[in-house]
């Protein structure tokens, strides 16, 4: 079996399934979920779980953003990994919470918002750092039980 080292830990292939799919489902759970909830509350005008095409690669909203969670949720397995080795347990959960927060709002503001020119406003950059944080800990959620048995026992689930 293809094995890649992160840090010390190696990881095989369905190891690195399991972290993209936890970004994937923290992104549709967490992110959109907080997106449903603010749009409920009118705070902001944007639809969760957004079906509508992209032009230019023809594909849903949504799938793009859960592919976006997926991918971005390896550099948040590498960090969350690091700090459970180097600092107490607290620091995993809210290090992967800063990094949604920080690090996808700043990929929202400089790659996605120029791209679909959008407009950024402070209340937009508040939604997004609280969204994207809730990703960070969805995605902390979602690995660390099913991939911390799958370490011990061979099995996910």
């Amino acid at each position: 079996m293809q094995s890649y080292s992160i840090t010390s830990h190696r990881m095989n292939i369905h190891e690195l399934i399991l972290v993209f799919l936890c970004g994937v489902g923290a992104t549709l759970i967490f992110h959109q979920g907080c997106i449903y909830l603010f749009g409920k509350l009118q705070i902001i005008a944007v639809h969760p779980w957004d079906m509508t095409l992209i032009p230019s690669i023809k594909l849903p909203r949504v799938f793009f953003l859960s592919f976006l969670g997926g991918v971005l949720g390896l550099p948040a397995f590498y960090l969350g990994r690091t700090l459970q080795k180097m600092m107490p347990a607290i620091y995993y959960w809210i290090g992967l919470t800063l990094f949604g927060a920080i690090f996808f709002t700043l990929v929202e503001v400089f790659m996605l918002f120029p791209y679909y020119q959008v407009n950024t406003t402070p209340k937009m950059l508040v939604v997004g750092l609280i969204a994207n944080g809730l990703w960070g800990i969805g995605h902390a959620l979602c690995i660390n039980f099913p991939l911390r048995n799958y370490q011990r026992r061979g099995k996910i689930f």
